[in-house]
């Protein structure tokens, strides 16, 4: 579900093709879900071992929308982790077998609130990043 919908002349418009590269020449598949599209993108490119990483990226997306809200985050970490690894996957894009992220605690009191995130120069996280063109961290 987005975070809002983009309307007009009161009709919801949804995006049928991917954003990063477009190919607006080729057969559009018709779902409102993102985790049905890349599937049946996954398996009509056979990309068997990135489809594995995509099952389990949903299956914790699920699954955190069981939990409560200080517990979720873990689950929906190792949702977006899954899901970069399958695109790597299916992008052909090496990657480390490392994460990539650390956390450190600010202050004195261990609180998710007082968690700061520390990116790594190596790992799955500046994999990715690489892949999607963004400047690196200085």
């Amino acid at each position: 579900m987005p975070l809002f919908e983009l309307n007009h002349a009161n009709r919801t418009i949804y995006f049928r093709k991917s954003i990063s590269s477009p190919k607006f020449t080729t057969t559009s598949i018709l779902t409102r879900d993102a985790w049905s599209y890349v599937e049946l993108w996954l398996k009509r490119q056979r990309k068997q071992e990135a489809l594995v990483y995509w099952y389990q990226a949903r299956d914790f997306h699920a699954a955190s929308k069981r939990l409560p809200p200080v517990s979720a985050p873990l689950t929906l970490y190792y949702c977006f982790m899954n899901a970069a690894k399958a695109l790597l996957l299916a992008k052909s894009v090496s990657f480390s077998d490392r994460h990539g992220v650390s956390g450190q605690v600010a202050g004195s009191k261990r609180s998710l609130e007082a968690e700061v995130t520390e990116l790594k120069s190596k790992g799955i996280v500046s994999d990715l990043a690489k892949y999607l063109k963004e400047p690196e961290q200085t």
